[in-house]
């Protein structure tokens, strides 16, 4: 039975029934994020000793609460700091990129380094992107070669109403607790018949199978998971989540795709996931069945990693031209 609450604010349909989910305690985030990422988090959690899990009953969509958990400008650059945080390639670059044309005018929101800004910029584009993190804008402003601004998609959005051919948020969405607004403002920038490019992690992955995981062997699923809660996430988005958003705004689906498991360690992951899940189902010793199970997984992954669903979930959306 689905228990109803209705003291919490839907942050996606106003006035929308919520469901609860589950309960996290606020000490063991504090704990993990110090451990595994060597980022201090404490002042997120003052005086919050759980943070709570929501869905949205009309959409699916999962959310943190309460709302103020947020990461901030010095969080994500405290994340700056592993070399790995801002990756210099994402699949889904190459999926937003078949839709432009030549000509187009394109707004990256949450550009970290400028790496997409960069690439479109040098292709030929005109290019902006908007960023909170005022290191990486700072960089990016001292090298003059992008257009990287510390500006809040708000203020850009009473600006440049209507503006661009292609608006996208590469990993950006699951960060924001105000989604509705947030969206709101994309959909805004965007040309009557232009497109709305969003990634973010797909919550449907047996990556995120184990959600939250803290209390996991694996190291590398622990830090996932890690990531994957305040105050770096405040959402959980998978694709029906995401095609809800069509039923929202002024919005048609055009394309739905799932990145491939990487190689290596991905692959990996994904098999000691897998081999814990069955070891409880079938109530076997993990220890008893990793020496002949594991291999064979190992190598299933690797078989099939093109085609199972890995890490990040890309649509995108056309704006209706009426």
């Amino acid at each position: 039975m689905i228990q109803t609450i209705d003291a919490i604010d839907n942050p996606l349909v106003p006035n929308g029934e919520v469901s609860l989910v589950s309960h996290l305690v606020s000490s063991q985030l504090v704990d993990a994020y110090q451990e595994q990422l060597k980022v201090e988090v404490i002042r997120f959690f003052a005086n919050q000793s759980e943070v709570v899990v929501y869905q949205c009953l009309q959409t699916g969509y999962r959310f943190f609460h309460p709302f103020h958990l947020a990461g901030d400008g010095a969080f994500y650059e405290a994340l700056q700091q592993h070399e790995w945080y801002y990756r210099a390639d994402k699949w889904e670059y190459s999926e937003a990129e078949a839709c432009l044309k030549p000509g187009d005018k394109v707004l990256e929101v949450g550009s970290g380094s400028g790496t997409f800004v960069r690439r479109l910029t040098q292709q030929g584009y005109t290019c902006v992107g908007l960023e909170i993190n005022e290191d990486a804008v700072a960089q990016a402003q001292a090298a003059g070669d992008i257009d990287l601004r510390s500006e809040s998609l708000a203020t850009h959005a009473q600006a440049h109403a209507e503006q661009y051919d292609l608006v996208c948020g590469f990993q950006v969405l699951e960060h924001i607790a105000a989604v509705r607004i947030f969206l709101a403002d994309m959909v805004a920038l965007v040309k009557p018949g232009g497109y709305l490019a969003i990634a973010v992690p797909n919550n449907d992955s047996i990556v995120f199978s184990r959600f939250p995981g803290i209390n996991l062997r694996l190291k590398e699923h622990i830090t996932l998971s890690i990531m994957n809660s305040p105050p770096h996430h405040m959402g959980l988005w998978n694709e029906a989540s995401l095609r809800s958003l069509a039923t929202i705004f002024p919005l048609q689906v055009v394309d739905v795709a799932y990145e491939p498991l990487y190689r290596g360690g991905r692959v990996k992951v994904s098999a000691d996931i897998r081999l814990q899940q069955l070891a409880q189902r079938w109530r076997i010793p993990e220890k008893l069945l990793a020496p002949w199970l594991r291999p064979r997984l190992e190598r299933y992954f690797e078989k099939n990693r093109k085609r199972i669903p890995g890490d990040t979930i890309f649509i995108l959306y056309q704006k209706n031209r009426a």
